[in-house]
């Protein structure tokens, strides 16, 4: 999306998130909604994930989240009032020039990325699966 020829599609927020979400959650849903893996054949019914409590209720708003962070965190453009905007909210007082902002190398954002991921799914992995000396 980042690296799109039309600036519309390239500059707008929406269509990073939009784009995200559905190239990371489609497959899996589709799947699920019509029980492709099941042995007793296909029906239609709601997704695992999409249920109270389902496995992947992160995995849904995640992949949109990391990506819009990652825009934010790299890019300039529209991107840079974003930051500036947050900036101003928080009381950081970001300036809009490119310089002053303090853009990421790509490394250094999917570094940071990787960490956000790999805590998050960590936290998710000890909360369902944590067995205490309680119940043993």
């Amino acid at each position: 999306m980042l690296g799109n020829a039309l600036p519309q599609i390239r500059d707008s927020v929406w269509a990073l998130a939009v784009t995200s979400y559905l190239m990371a959650n489609f497959g899996i849903t589709l799947t699920g909604m019509f029980s492709l893996f099941s042995p007793s054949g296909v029906q239609v019914k709601t997704p695992p994930e999409l249920e109270p409590y389902g496995w992947a209720t992160a995995d849904l708003w995640v992949a949109p989240l990391v990506s819009v962070a990652f825009a934010l965190l790299t890019q300039g453009g529209v991107y840079a009032g974003i930051r500036a905007s947050i900036g101003q909210v928080l009381g950081v007082g970001v300036q809009v020039e490119e310089k002053a902002i303090g853009l990421l190398e790509t490394e250094e954002a999917r570094a940071l990325a990787a960490l956000f991921l790999a805590m998050l799914f960590s936290g998710r992995a000890i909360k369902n699966f944590y067995v205490s000396s309680k119940q043993l």
